[in-house]
């Protein structure tokens, strides 16, 4: 088992730190994890960090179901799930947007700072990471709606906002932790 760790602010390292970004304990030790930590220094493992490792080996293995568990495991379900992972601790109410989700794949570069997107050819999810707008691609032309999820109870939120998509692509509003999920009607 490993993962990768944020070690935290630069030039700031402690006597246990040992300047790597992967927790990887060494094998053949005969150590429980709890032991493994003492030796080597587990981390703090982010949205971006649980994100890249289940990307990685969705792209290395797409015929395979990736499962994450690392530090802090539930709080990162979310990147799981936008990775392409499955049993993510992720509660998502609507039963529309559960069978969705199976059709959908990663859209984009993995190390895309505004936003994680999910998508298929007619409908996308979108995790936003920080202010600003992002441009879904590879629609199917024709009337969409927008609505925002709650990330922690997994219930859609308000009314729906009519899109309509033109030659395939169409733009939406993202902030911090705010997830979209975009369905055509």
């Amino acid at each position: 088992y490993w993962h990768y760790k944020t070690r935290g602010i630069a030039g700031s390292r402690s006597a246990k730190d040992d300047g790597k970004d992967v927790y990887d304990p060494k094998g053949g030790m005969n150590l429980a994890p709890r032991q493994h930590a003492r030796v080597q220094p587990v981390g703090k493992v982010n949205f971006s960090d649980a994100y890249r490792a289940v990307c990685e080996y969705r792209q290395r293995y797409p015929e395979k179901a990736v499962v994450y568990y690392a530090q802090n495991y539930p709080e990162q379900a979310w990147a799981i799930v936008m990775a392409g992972g499955s049993g993510a601790g992720v509660k998502i109410a609507d039963t529309t947007l559960r069978k969705q989700l199976v059709t959908m794949h990663v859209e984009g570069a993995a190390d895309r700072e505004d936003a994680k997107v999910l998508q298929s050819d007619n409908a996308a999810l979108v995790y936003g990471l920080s202010d600003g707008e992002v441009q879904l691609t590879n629609l199917t032309p024709g009337t969409y709606l927008l609505n925002e999820i709650d990330r922690r109870t997994g219930e859609v939120i308000g009314k729906p906002q009519r899109l309509s998509v033109k030659s395939g692509s169409c733009t939406i509003a993202i902030a911090p932790n705010r997830i979209c999920w975009v369905r055509r009607k």
